[in-house]
């Protein structure tokens, strides 16, 4: 069969099966005469339509490139957001030309014992005043709270003089005149029969004192050394 006829077949023959053309009269296979009705098209046209994708893929594509365009924003500002931080690092902490305020580590001087002693076991406690940390460890004999206020704080062993005051106080008294550290001033160790005590005060602002009142058992007058080398004031 020609190669014209077989691209324009879309027919078969009632009788033998052979192609036929919606034209033919007779079926060139079996000569069989063709009716109007052998010759009706009964396949639809190629369709040459245009098919649109379904709704619900649709939804998927948009929301698919909405998640990887979010999170490329995102990316990028968190990228921003560290080079901004290093930048202000980097210069000291300023931005548009006005310094932040932080408040500054202080710790007392490392001429007390580097290592807390071993005969307690050690409690960290961290308090907040406004927008200050004050921190501190205690031993564990002596850190049963006892009160606490917004500037003040008290530890100790219930029954006994044994404690840790800790306040926020305007000023520092004319006897606590011994270096202890950088902004740090502290009283002489006074001792009785049974305790020896001590107070100190740190400085990190004006008018800005932390005061911290210290008596423990006269046997164990190594905690005062290790109690105010753990103050720190951030």
């Amino acid at each position: 069969m020609p190669e014209n006829r077989q691209a324009k077949a879309a027919l078969s023959c009632p009788k033998c099966g052979e192609t036929i053309l919606p034209d033919d009269k007779f079926c060139f296979h079996c000569g069989r005469r063709l009716l109007p009705k052998d010759t009706a098209p009964t396949s639809a046209p190629h369709d040459t339509t245009v098919r649109r994708m379904p709704l619900a893929q649709w939804l998927l594509a948009v929301a698919g490139a909405a998640l990887v365009i979010g999170t490329g924003v995102v990316v990028y500002r968190q990228s921003a957001l560290i080079h901004r931080l290093e930048t202000q690092q980097a210069g000291g902490g300023s931005t548009n030309g006005r310094t932040t305020a932080i408040h500054p580590v202080v710790t007392t001087t490392t001429t007390y014992p580097p290592n807390l002693p071993s005969s307690a076991k050690w409690v960290p406690e961290v308090e907040s005043y406004q927008k200050v940390q004050i921190s501190l460890r205690l031993p564990a004999n002596l850190s049963t709270p006892l009160s606490s206020s917004a500037t003040a704080w008290r530890w100790g062993e219930r029954g006994t003089s044994f404690g840790v005051s800790m306040d926020v106080v305007s000023q520092k008294p004319a006897d606590a005149s011994v270096s202890l550290g950088p902004q740090t001033f502290g009283t002489p160790i006074q001792k009785s029969g049974t305790s020896a005590g001590q107070a100190m005060y740190i400085t990190w602002g004006h008018h800005q004192w932390v005061e911290v009142q210290m008596t423990v058992p006269i046997s164990h007058m190594d905690w005062i050394y290790a109690i105010a080398k753990t103050v720190g004031v951030s």
